[in-house]
C-alpha cells in the first residue's frame, strides 16, 4: 500500500539479484502497480529476454507497454501470445486485453468494447486499459464531461500514459479552451505525437487563438496535408491568414471551409471575413 516503500524494496532486491529473470518479472509487476511504469517496462523487457517462452511475462510486458503509451507494441505482444496457443488463464486474459488495446487505438470500437472493460473493472477497479475504453466510449456517446473526468484522473495517476493526454488535449480544444494550461497540455501532446494531424491542428488552433498566427498557419497547413477534408481546420487557417492581412491566402482557405455544408458557429465568421475582403 506504500508505493515509495515498494519501489525501495524492489531496488534492494535487484541489487542482490541483478541477473534474475524471476526477480525482474516480479519487480516489473510491483513497479507497475506502484506507478513506475517506465521502470516496469524496462524490467519486463529484461525478463522476457531471459524467458521468452513464458506467457505470463509476455502478458505483463504487454500491459507495461500499454502503460507507457506503446499501444502498437502492446497489441503485437498480445497477438504473439495468442499465436503460441498459450494456456488459460493467460490466453483468456490476453484476448480481453487485446480488445481493449484495439479500442484505445481505434476509438470508434470503444462502445462495443464496453462489456469487456466492465468485466475487467469488476476484478480491478484501477485497470488502465478498461478505464481508458470507458472514457473513449463516453466521448463517442457525447458524454464529454464524463470522458474529461476520466482522462484527467488517468493523467494524474499515469502521467506517462500519453493516449489519455492526447484525448484530454483534443477534448479541451474542441470545447473552445485556449488558456495557458491548455496550450501546455496540447504542446505536451505534440511532443508525444509529433506526426499526429489532430494534435498538430489542435495546437495550431490554440496558437491562433493566443495570437501566434505564424505558428498557427504552419501547424494547420501541416495537419491539412494529411487531412484535407477537415473543413474546420481550413476555417482556422483562413482566419489566421485574415488576421495576418494576407487575403490572397485567406480567401481560398475560407472558401474551402465553406464548401462542405455545416451548421457550425464558425460558418458565419467565415462568411463575414470573406465579405470584409471584397
Amino acid at each position: 500500500n506504500n508505493p515509495v516503500r515498494a519501489i525501495e524494496l524492489l531496488r534492494q532486491a535487484r541489487t542482490l539479484d541483478p541477473q534474475g529473470a524471476l526477480t525482474a518479472q516480479q519487480a516489473g509487476r510491483v513497479a507497475l502497480r506502484a506507478g513506475d511504469s517506465r521502470w516496469a517496462y524496462s524490467l519486463l523487457q529484461e525478463s522476457l529476454q531471459k524467458q521468452p517462452a513464458d506467457p505470463a511475462t509476455r502478458l505483463d510486458l504487454a500491459l507495461a507497454a500499454y502503460h507507457v503509451g506503446r499501444l502498437a507494441e502492446a497489441e503485437a505482444a498480445l497477438q504473439q501470445l495468442l499465436a503460441t496457443n498459450a494456456p488459460d488463464p493467460s490466453a483468456a486474459t490476453a484476448r480481453a486485453r487485446l480488445e481493449l488495446v484495439r479500442a484505445t487505438q481505434r476509438p470508434e470500437l470503444a462502445p462495443a468494447a464496453l462489456p469487456a472493460a466492465r468485466a475487467v473493472l469488476e476484478s480491478d477497479t484501477n485497470a488502465l486499459p478498461a478505464l481508458m475504453v470507458m472514457a473513449l466510449a463516453a466521448e463517442q456517446e457525447g458524454q464529454v464531461a464524463r470522458a474529461r473526468q476520466i482522462y484527467e484522473s488517468l493523467q494524474q495517476q499515469h502521467p506517462h500514459f500519453t493516449p489519455a493526454l492526447r484525448q484530454l488535449a483534443l477534448l479541451r480544444v474542441r470545447a473552445g479552451e485556449s488558456d495557458a494550461a491548455v496550450q501546455t497540455l496540447v504542446s505536451r501532446a505534440r511532443e508525444a505525437f509529433p506526426q499526429d494531424p489532430e494534435v498538430a491542428a489542435a495546437l495550431g488552433i490554440v496558437s491562433g487563438q493566443r495570437g501566434d498566427l505564424v505558428r498557427a498557419v504552419q501547424l494547420l497547413n501541416e495537419a491539412l496535408k494529411q487531412r484535407p477534408e477537415r473543413a474546420e481546420w481550413w476555417f482556422h487557417l483562413g482566419m489566421a491568414h485574415h488576421r495576418l492581412k494576407q487575403p490572397a491566402q485567406a480567401r481560398p482557405a475560407l472558401e474551402r471551409a465553406l464548401q462542405q455544408p455545416s451548421q457550425a458557429e464558425w460558418v458565419a465568421q467565415a462568411r463575414q471575413a470573406l465579405a470584409e475582403m471584397k
